[in-house]
């Protein structure tokens, strides 16, 4: 059960290896098992889109966050999991 979220800021990581491992983490820590998709799926400019605070679009009841967004980050490559830490306020190590 959630215990922190509506009293603080949570950081949610989830990291897409170039392998297809997904990996998720919580406040910089690593949260359930990473596990095998079925590898990175490349898009052509204009076929993506990002999504944040909606499980699946088209957005619906039942698919929306309830709560808000801080801040949102993307990166070109998987961050490591050292990042993560450093992002989350969970380390002090620099990111290189």
């Amino acid at each position: 059960a959630e215990t922190k979220a509506d009293k603080d800021v949570v950081c949610i990581a989830i990291v897409y290896a170039e392998d297809g491992t997904i990996s998720a983490y919580r406040n910089g820590a690593p949260y359930g098992k990473p596990y095998a998709s079925s590898g990175l799926k490349r898009f052509k400019p204009g076929e993506w889109q990002v999504s944040l605070g909606v499980r699946h679009t088209p957005a619906a009841k039942g698919k929306m966050l309830a709560g808000a967004i801080d801040r949102a980050m993307l990166f070109t490559r998987a961050i490591t999991p050292e990042e993560v830490a450093v992002l989350a306020g969970a380390s002090d190590a620099p990111v290189t």
